[in-house]
């Protein structure tokens, strides 16, 4: 399966390298990430 590198915004300012199952990247999903608190 292939895993996409997404880069998510903490709430701190600082950026995270998350590790994401292509399967799992809908646009809900990419929503919750970019809006996920650290």
């Amino acid at each position: 399966m292939e895993e996409l590198v997404v880069e998510v915004r903490g709430s701190n300012g600082a950026y995270y390298k998350v590790n994401t199952p292509s399967s799992m990247l809908t646009p809900g999903t990419i929503d919750t990430l970019h809006h996920a608190v650290f």
